[in-house]
């Protein structure tokens, strides 16, 4: 995938490359399991961790495309991103930042898991679950 260089900053995308550890992002955005990848990397903001890739990056990265890197996201693409947003709201709101292994953050991240297993290819054809 080509995307214009007025399109993006040089230094989101290098800092996105860094947490990934994507060396070729363009090549990286044609394989079909991109968010499943970045899914398998990505953890819950921790506090007094080094930088890692956190569900607080998937809104900017794929939902609002902030960074500019993240053309055409799949229907699928937005609703696990919305539904990470979510979980990483609620991550906040409990204090899980604070304590990762009260209860509460287990139960949090349970979900995501979940989701994780959502996002694999083989059912990237089929709808995300209903809301009913």
């Amino acid at each position: 995938m080509h995307i214009p260089r007025k399109h993006y900053c040089q230094k989101h995308l290098e800092e996105i490359q860094g947490i990934t550890g994507v060396s070729d992002w363009f090549e990286f955005l044609d394989r079909e399991d991109r968010m499943t990848f970045l899914m398998q990397r990505a953890e819950p903001i921790i506090m007094n961790n080094s930088p890692a890739l956190t569900w607080d990056y998937f809104e900017m990265l794929v939902g609002s495309n902030w960074y500019g890197i993240w053309p055409n996201p799949t229907d699928q693409e937005m609703w696990l991103c919305k539904q990470i947003a979510e979980l990483n709201l609620e991550w906040a709101d409990t204090g899980s930042c604070f304590t990762p292994n009260s209860e509460t953050a287990v139960g949090i991240k349970g979900r995501f898991r979940r989701l994780f297993a959502l996002s694999e290819p083989r059912q990237a054809q089929d709808s995300p679950p209903s809301n009913s």
